[in-house]
């Protein structure tokens, strides 16, 4: 297990403003996820089993005449992951490019999309809530073929089900509109889907916070091609962005990433480049126009980027961006230097930018759930994949995990808004929840603020898709929480709730203390009269022992496992009811 002791770095910048915050990356070497080899091209994280730990799918078999199994890996919560090696799930041998992950049916555990090309069809996975996952087997969605180049879940008419757009090369484009129980309808005669080019990637974001998903589909070309980017009215129509620099700029684009850099609320926009091409920054200006970014080496480095994901990877308040490149070159981070110029440092010591692959996606995620973002960089020509954690930040933290009720039940495209003070300054930050961030990637769905030297937040704005808004007032730093929509914000660490407050919704709490020797505490609550199974597996899916089989109450209960006479190793504890089913993981350690 990483542990990472950040008091010492806590009390300096409690103590001091204006200070540097530091970001150190430590390459992970490992673990099947750094040393299966493959001809990986996307990779996604999702917590897929909901135990609070997000676990990993990359896609496999993209490059000409190569055919591959795809790999999915899951979080075992002290740094290592089991790799799944039987199941619809990871047994294909297609040519994926890249996974959209989200929950189709709203059932509150996230599925899988898969694109492939060279005219094979697309893979959609439906979880089964027991680390197993069904392939769909008959509609448009996995019968169309089509040279797919990548996907990307969005809830685009605001009706609470999850809707996919997929990108395809030399073809149409398609979009598919979920009408539920696992049927999607191909809309068709719409812009979006009316043009045929060279689409590698898009990305769905409110870039003009209207409360409707915009669309960006990025096109490469060896000479050069626009890229397309259609807004969306809610109701089913696209309009062109034309006269816009997101758009006559003709180059070799790979992927669009969504990020509010400069902190003004609305989100800005980079575009990776390959083809020798330079990158591409574009500011929002807030009232539907950009301003292309001209100085810095974050746009003026030529070279074969692929994919570009913003995090704040030094939690100062300000996002950060990792880029990838391929044919054997080194990958770039940019930091952030803040206001009030907003410009960017490019990092260049550490093996995070000085390894040398044919690198394709990348995602970060705080895998480790330490308060800080770690980075997977999918590589392409047999090469092992890449794996860095984050050793060091200085600066506080949150982290946000949201969960819809009349919105999608993943919350994909809610915005969150915080306001704290750093360094002496009020500082407002935005973050939308995406299920697609550059080139063929998925970042951590749970959103992640840095907060610099903030020891309170003084204000959150969540804005979910349905119009819901909910505000909270000085939420506490350093902590993980939970939010169902027009709920309470829940500390995901604590089992410490009231017991005289009936619940709102059945749920299956995080084990406490997680790890454990030998006890642990298992917190449960059901909203209404229900028969109870509470059962404890371990990691080959045996049972273990039943902790509790009878009829219960409406309440919050809470169990404790003696686990004195088991060994070490991963278990997992599934609560069952008559409506509700929930399976978590947790850590013995001896």
């Amino acid at each position: 297990m990483f542990t990472k002791n950040k008091n010492l770095f806590y009390l300096i910048v409690l103590l001091v403003s204006g200070i540097t915050f530091a970001q150190t990356f430590t390459k992970i070497t490992t673990g099947d996820p750094v040393n299966d080899g493959g001809e990986s091209f996307g990779a996604a994280w999702a917590d897929l089993n909901n135990d609070g730990y997000p676990d990993l799918f990359v896609s496999n078999g993209g490059a000409a005449s190569i055919n591959s199994n795809n790999f999915l890996y899951f979080n075992n919560g002290d740094g290592t992951f089991i790799k799944i090696t039987s199941g619809d799930i990871i047994i294909g041998s297609q040519k994926s490019i890249g996974s959209t992950i989200a929950d189709i049916n709203n059932d509150g555990f996230d599925d899988i999309f898969v694109a492939n090309r060279d005219g094979q069809n697309n893979f959609t996975y439906i979880n089964n809530k027991d680390l197993s996952f069904s392939l769909i087997t008959s509609g448009g969605i996995v019968s169309d073929g089509g040279n797919s180049n990548g996907s990307s879940f969005a809830d685009f008419n605001n009706d609470g089900l999850i809707d996919i757009f997929v990108s395809n090369f030399f073809e149409k484009n398609f979009l598919y509109k979920n009408n539920g129980g696992f049927q999607f309808e191909k809309v068709e005669n719409i812009l979006p889907v009316d043009v045929t080019s060279t689409s590698i990637s898009a990305s769905w974001a409110d870039f003009n916070n209207d409360g409707n998903s915009d669309l960006i589909i990025v096109n490469a070309a060896g000479a050069g091609i626009e890229n397309n980017f259609y807004t969306n009215d809610g109701n089913g129509n696209f309009s062109s962005v034309v006269n816009s620099p997101v758009t006559t700029d003709k180059k070799a684009s790979m992927g669009a990433s969504w990020g509010d850099y400069n902190n003004d609320g609305f989100l800005d926009l980079f575009i990776a480049n390959q083809a020798n091409f330079t990158n591409d920054l574009y500011k929002n200006n807030g009232d539907g126009t950009f301003q292309k970014i001209t100085q810095g080496d974050i746009v003026n480095e030529n070279s074969y980027s692929i994919t570009g994901i913003w995090g704040d990877f030094n939690n100062d308040g300000h996002i950060d961006i990792y880029v990838t490149n391929w044919q054997n070159n080194k990958n770039f981070l940019f930091m952030n230097d803040g206001p009030p110029s907003y410009t960017f440092t490019k990092i260049t010591g550490g093996e995070l930018v000085n390894d040398q692959f044919s690198s394709m996606g990348a995602a970060c995620s705080d895998y480790d759930n330490d308060g800080d973002f770690d980075i997977l960089v999918a590589n392409r020509d047999g090469v092992n994949n890449t794996f860095y954690r984050h050793e060091q930040s200085s600066g506080t933290w949150i982290s946000l995990k949201n969960i819809g009720l009349q919105s999608n039940s993943s919350a994909i495209g809610t915005k969150v808004r915080i306001k704290s003070d750093i360094n002496g300054n009020p500082t407002w930050q935005l973050r939308e929840v995406n299920a697609q961030h550059g080139y063929n990637s998925q970042n951590d769905s749970r959103v992640h603020f840095g907060l610099g030297n903030s020891t309170i937040i003084d204000s959150m704005i969540v804005e979910w898709p349905s119009g819901t808004q909910q505000i909270f007032e000085n939420v506490e730093v350093n902590r993980f929480y939970k939010l169902t929509e027009g709920g309470e914000l829940d500390l995901v660490t604590s089992v410490e709730k009231s017991k005289l407050d009936l619940p709102d919704r059945f749920s299956l709490h995080q084990n406490y203390p997680n790890p454990f020797n030998p006890n642990t505490k298992i917190e449960y609550s059901l909203p209404e009269e229900s028969f109870v199974e509470l059962k404890i597996y371990d990691v080959l899916g045996r049972e273990v022992t039943k902790l509790v089989s009878e009829n219960k109450s409406p309440g919050v209960y809470q169990t404790e496992w003696d686990a004195s006479n088991y060994s070490s190793g991963i278990y997992f504890y599934r609560l069952n009811t008559r409506e509700y089913s929930s399976l978590m993981k947790m850590n013995l350690i001896k």
